[in-house]
């Protein structure tokens, strides 16, 4: 047998082997790619999908949080209707339904006031927006914000007393999981209580 043929036929051979070798490292490296696309291509649906349910659950949060708000400022007011109404000294508010930073300053105002000849800061009541009371009543409750993430929320209601309607604004705080109110303003004179009476101390 002719040796440089059999020379020949090998080469032609090993040069067949590797151009198989090649052709199949290739296709390997892009069925890999193929996989690692497809999974970067599940990857960004399932956070997609995180990101719009997260989303709906935060919109529901705020949902819940202003409907838990606006029964409790309904709730409140109904039990200031009664006291007022019926003229019965036995409710406690402040202590009731109000927050701790609220009674604070309301007891540290009492406190300065005590002891002088002069009517003090207190010259109307919080409460009722004035000094008498006659058929009180709240409506038209409007939860104008909520901060789901510091539990707080704003609130405006009409205060109907006297035959006046006072629009209200409360801030309200979640404490010991119940809503409280943190401070009142009197939207008709822009009074902010709190703020006064934070004023009045320092005076």
């Amino acid at each position: 047998m002719n040796l440089l043929h059999i020379g020949t036929r090998k080469q032609k051979l090993s040069m067949f082997m590797s151009k198989m070798l090649f052709a199949g490292c290739l296709a390997l490296v892009m069925v890999c790619s193929g996989c690692t696309n497809k999974q970067n291509d599940t990857k960004a649906e399932n956070s997609s999908d995180t990101i719009a349910s997260t989303n709906k659950d935060v919109k529901m949060d705020e949902q819940t949080m202003r409907q838990t708000v606006e029964e409790s400022v309904k709730s409140i007011y109904d039990e200031v209707a009664r006291k007022y109404n019926n003229y019965d000294e036995s409710i406690d508010l402040d202590a009731k339904f109000c927050s701790k930073d609220w009674n604070e300053t309301v007891a540290a105002v009492t406190k300065k006031d005590e002891g002088s000849d002069e009517i003090g800061f207190f010259e109307a009541d919080y409460w009722i927006m004035a000094q008498d009371v006659e058929k009180l009543r709240i409506d038209n409750v409007v939860v104008q914000s909520v901060d789901p993430e510091n539990a707080r929320a704003e609130v405006v209601i009409d205060l109907h007393n006297l035959n006046e309607t006072t629009k209200v604004k409360l801030d309200m705080v979640q404490e010991d999981g119940a809503w409280k109110i943190d401070d009142f303003t009197d939207l008709s004179y822009d009074t902010d209580w709190k703020k006064n009476m934070k004023e009045y101390l320092v005076k």
